[in-house]
């Protein structure tokens, strides 16, 4: 549970890394799709 935990803080600190690098713009974009992303799968695995 905390190497989770600990795998999701590396991540989210990476994302915002390049969020930085790649422009506020697009990193918004993808933060965007994500969720869709996410909402997607979890929709589709409960119906």
């Amino acid at each position: 549970m905390i190497g989770a935990v600990a795998d999701l803080f590396i991540t989210e600190a990476i994302t915002r890394l390049r969020e930085r690098e790649l422009g506020l713009e697009f990193g918004a974009f993808s933060i965007q799709t994500m969720k869709v992303t996410v909402i997607h799968a979890l929709t589709s695995h409960i119906f």
